[in-house]
Order: structure tokens, then C-alpha cells, then sequence
């Protein structure tokens, strides 16, 4: 019976291989762009790709001061360092709906989860508010799209879509905190929470350039 179920199992996978595609798609734009990778099988295009971004700055400031320990002019110095990195992965399906000659109209969707890492050091130590604060975001996003890729031959094609995108932006912390009654005179332990959520749904275009293998 095992025997049945794995011969079974490498027919299907050899018979998904031979009737489909491995697929590279690169989205070129002014901000973010886009890279992914699918797996092209008749009409349905299973994919994955990734965004990232990486933003510093340095900041630095030399003077001088009159130090009261020494009692004369010294040198004085400021460095300050930020950091902030955003890395974009999705996952997502694309089904051919029509095919008109070398022209096929596709809906797409996807969903994204970004990864927000960063710190901000002043005069080399850490603000541990800041790190916590990135620590409290939580990001989610997702993409619908109709669009339209046009075959040069079954190896590339340039395609357009237009969509909505939808992007989900919350930020919860909770912080214990000791409270005073004055009718009482004594303090009373509380818990304060701060819950921010913040939802965008802007639609998109892009042009994208697809490679089938």
C-alpha cells in the first residue's frame, strides 16, 4: 500500500513537471521594486517574492565647551546613529482567465507580511524606547489585481496590472504604571495600554517583465 501511495505521488509530481513552467517576474518602478518567483502550471501561477529596504543616518556634532572639571575649553562630540529596515516577503496565486492569441488577461493576488527591524544609538548607547517601539508594530498587507500579459513567445512576456492594495498598520503596548489616590494616600498598581491601528487601501499600477522557463 506505501508502494502504491509513492509511486502514486512521484507520477502526479513528474506529471506537474511536464506540463509546467518555472517563472521569474521583476517589476521596475521608482520606489520599492519587486522580484518573485512562480511555478507556471496551465493556467495557474503559484508565486513568491521579496521586498527590502535598508535606511540609516549618521549625525554628528563637534564643539566645544567649558568643562568645570578641568576648568578650560574642551572638545566636545555628538554621534547619534538610525537605523530602520524593512524586508517585504509575499506569497501569492495569478490565474490566466482569458487568452485571446498571444494576449492573457490574469487576476492576481497576494499577501505580504513586513518585517520591520531597527535601532537608534546616541553616543553609543541604545535607545531601548525606540527598539521596543519597533518591536510593538505589527504590519500586514495584501494586493488584488486584473491585468493583462502580452507572449512574444511562450519564453517572455511584458505585462500591466492595475489593482487595490490594502495595507494594516497596529501598534499595541502595554506599560505598568503606579497610580496615586489621594484619598488614600497610597498608589495602586495599573496597566495602560496604547492601541493604535491605522488601515490604507490605495490602488496600484505596474508593469512587469515575465521569464518562463
Amino acid at each position: 500500500m506505501m508502494k502504491r501511495k509513492i509511486i502514486l505521488a512521484l507520477a502526479l509530481l513528474a506529471s506537474i513537471n511536464g506540463m509546467s513552467q518555472f517563472t521569474f517576474s521583476v517589476s521596475p518602478g521608482l520606489s520599492m521594486n519587486r522580484a518573485s518567483f512562480g511555478f507556471k502550471m496551465n493556467r495557474i501561477v503559484p508565486f513568491a517574492g521579496l521586498q527590502y529596504m535598508n535606511t540609516s543616518a549618521d549625525y554628528k556634532f563637534d564643539h566645544k565647551v567649558f568643562d568645570n572639571t578641568f576648568n578650560a575649553i574642551v572638545e566636545h562630540n555628538h554621534h547619534d546613529e538610525y537605523k530602520l529596515n524593512l524586508i517585504m516577503p509575499n506569497i501569492g496565486i495569478k490565474y490566466f482567465i482569458k487568452e485571446v492569441g498571444d494576449l492573457k488577461a490574469h487576476l492576481t493576488m497576494n499577501i505580504v507580511k513586513p518585517i520591520v527591524t531597527g535601532k537608534v544609538v546616541y553616543d553609543g548607547d541604545e535607545d531601548e524606547d525606540y527598539s521596543d517601539y519597533v518591536k510593538a508594530l505589527s504590519l500586514w498587507g495584501g494586493e488584488f489585481s486584473f491585468g493583462a500579459e502580452y507572449f512574444f513567445d511562450e519564453h517572455f512576456s511584458i505585462g500591466g496590472e492595475f489593482g487595490m492594495r490594502y495595507m494594516r498598520l497596529r501598534y499595541k503596548e502595554e506599560e505598568d504604571v503606579d497610580v496615586f489616590n489621594p484619598n488614600t494616600g497610597l498608589t495602586e498598581a495599573s496597566t495602560q495600554t496604547y492601541d493604535m491601528k491605522l488601515n490604507m487601501s490605495p490602488t496600484f499600477s505596474k508593469i512587469s517583465l515575465n521569464f518562463y522557463f
